[in-house]
């Protein structure tokens, strides 16, 4: 059903005294849902996603939230648009001084993520009072400054010496370093701490491994074989022509069409070079043997430590290292004082040395000076009438230096000095807390989209078609897959029962002639399961006289299925054919039996089929 909104737009603001100081962080949003038929969507819980646009309709993105309200018994819905679940920018850094703004609304009526465009309009005058926040409203003009019509201008602070100034300068590197500048010289505070830096996978992934059905887009196209590929990559390459009659076929299709292989082996096959390539019998004979023998038991051993043994499994032995104590390990180093010129060295539980510890030369003059200040003065003290000196710091002034800079919450603020300057400004963060500033997955890719060869590692175990899966569910999969495929096969015999002599057969088993069998299943006349599974039986032939006689079946557990013989028109020969399916249980077998066959009886036929 398609939805259409009435939408009102509601923008409030009170004229108390403090209208100006600080403008409101919101701005009042109310609409109605109605349906196509314009009945009112009432006590209905819907999404709402409201996005900020630079310059049109269809501008850029600058801001967006989504809302999950409820509509009333009218179908009406109240929200606050700068209150919302903001998505990849804050609602405090849009830049309302830059040209127009667009409001667009989206809807999911719902309450999911499936929006749908309703529609835009252009956001006048009323917002910008959030503008008038900074532009001048509510602040006041500080010593040699001066506000008006908006304009602010600095009107120095009545000298003209520059070697007084409260600061000259304050810069925020690209190394997020504070650097304030005054006549006592430069001081710098590290606030990188307070920046959100990208974090690694494994951090965004423990706020959350769930994509909410939303897309990655924007990438761009692939170049490296592990790139994620775009939708037109794929679609790219998805066939190299338009032909829907020439695709190539999956199993179940070609099996569809024949389940006879016909006595075919896939051969010429290359070594595989990649994971997903086929395995050609001698690879994967090689891999059997790579050890030198079969033996699944005789592998790869654990090597464990206790006390100061260490063990090897498997009946690899043990061995004792010479002590396992820590406590006659390395031992202290200590000094201690033996004259004027000399000192000691010793060792926990060994000996002491004397070093000699006087310098070079026995000049007493060339010695490490005292540096002293007194007021603005710094001297280093004089030695024997050489050396030495003083010099004079710019000021001394404790009232113009540097001011200190302090973190309460998330508010930093600088120190004023004698009544002026200082201040303080707002962290845009929920909390004080640097370390948890974690960023969407489009920020985290903006940093850099290379894994650079890690691992993801920790997953647990898929459960939706969504989620990432794990190594062990994947060798799971390809080993029940494997192990099918390991024990699917076909088998195919033929049999030639002829020029008998003796009495009416009953109940003999039909001798096979030549087969087609790399898995010991047939015998000389019967067919032994070598594993529980379904299996298919096919028997075909003919006799090789005019008249058939007796009866033929196939015999399973002690159960006789009989095979049906034709003369078919126009035929001189009569002849038999049957299908079967049997559940088998591994050591079960299968024969081809007949009943009252006459003497000299001549046919011949095939024994064939496969395990599903």
């Amino acid at each position: 059903m398609r939805i259409v909104f009435i939408l009102c737009l509601a923008l409030l603001f009170s004229l108390s005294e403090n209208a100006f100081s600080q403008a409101p962080q919101g701005i009042n949003y109310q609409g109605v849902a109605r349906d196509l038929q314009g009945q009112p969507l009432v006590s209905k819980e819907i999404a709402i996603r409201i996005s900020i646009l630079k310059g049109s309709a269809n501008g850029d993105l600058e801001y967006d939230e989504i809302h999950e309200v409820k509509t009333n018994s009218f179908g009406l819905f109240t929200l606050v648009i700068g209150e919302g679940n903001p998505g990849t920018s804050s609602f405090n850094f849009i830049g309302w001084t830059q040209g127009k703004k667009w409001l667009q609304i989206e809807l999911d009526e719902n309450g999911g993520r499936n929006f749908k465009l309703m529609g835009s309009q252009q956001l006048m005058s009323v917002p910008y009072a959030l503008y008038a926040e900074r532009a001048g409203n509510g602040y006041q003009a500080g010593q040699g400054i001066s506000i008006n019509n908006n304009m602010i201008s600095n009107l120095g602070d009545g000298d003209t010496d520059p070697s007084n100034e409260l600061i000259n300068s304050v810069t925020l590197g690209a190394d997020n370093r504070l650097r304030i500048t005054d006549a006592g010289g430069t001081k710098e505070a590290d606030l990188s701490g307070l920046v959100g830096a990208a974090q690694n996978l494994t951090s965004v992934l423990a706020q959350g491994n769930n994509a909410g059905n939303t897309a990655i887009i924007n990438l761009g196209a692939p170049v490296g074989a592990s790139d994620a590929a775009t939708k037109a990559y794929v679609d790219a390459h998805t066939d190299g022509d338009g032909s829907p009659t020439n695709e190539i076929q999956n199993l179940s299709q070609v099996i569809a069409q024949s389940g006879d292989a016909g006595g075919a082996k896939i051969f010429n096959l290359g070594a595989p070079t990649a994971n997903a390539d086929a395995a050609t019998k001698l690879y994967v004979d090689n891999l059997n043997a790579a050890d030198g023998d079969k033996s699944a038991t005789n592998e790869i051993q654990t090597l464990s430590k206790t006390a100061s043994s260490i063990s090897l499994s498997l009946g690899g032995g043990a061995v004792t290292l010479n002590d396992d104590s820590p406590t006659n390990e390395l031992q202290n180093i200590s000094t201690q004082t033996v004259d004027a010129n000399t000192r000691s060295l010793s060792l926990t539980s060994g000996n002491t040395i004397n070093v000699d510890v006087r310098d070079a030369d026995a000049s007493a003059v060339n010695e490490a000076q005292i540096l002293s200040k007194v007021g603005s003065t710094i001297t280093l003290s004089d030695i024997l009438g050489t050396g030495g000196g003083a010099v004079v710091l710019n000021d001394d002034s404790n009232t113009n230096e540097a001011q200190s800079i302090n973190k309460i919450g998330n508010t930093v603020t600088l120190t004023a000095v004698g009544a002026t300057g200082g201040g303080s400004f707002t962290v845009d963060d929920a909390d004080a807390d640097p370390a948890n500033e974690l960023q969407n997955l489009n920020q985290v890719l903006t940093r850099g989209n290379s894994a650079g060869g890690i691992t993801i590692s920790n997953l647990p175990t898929p459960s939706a078609a969504q989620d990432a899966t794990t190594k062990a569910y994947v060798d799971a999969a390809d080993a029940a897959l494997s192990a099918r495929i390991s024990t699917t096969y076909s088998f195919k015999a033929a049999f030639d029962y002829q020029n008998l002599s003796g009495a009416v057969v009953n109940n003999q088993p039909m001798p096979f002639t030549d087969d087609f069998d790399d898995f010991n299943i047939i015998g000389t006349n019967t067919f032994t399961a070598t594993e529980s599974g379904i299996y298919m039986f096919f028997v075909e032939g003919f006799y090789n006289t005019a008249t058939a006689g007796g009866s033929l079946s196939l015999l399973y557990n002690s159960i006789k299925y009989p095979i049906t013989i034709v003369l078919p028109f126009g035929a001189t020969q009569p002849r038999f054919s049957g299908t079967f399916t049997f559940k088998l249980t591994a050591g079960q077998t299968v024969s081809l039996v007949g009943d009252n066959i006459p003497l000299l009886a001549q046919f011949n036929g095939k024994f064939f089929g496969y395990k599903l």
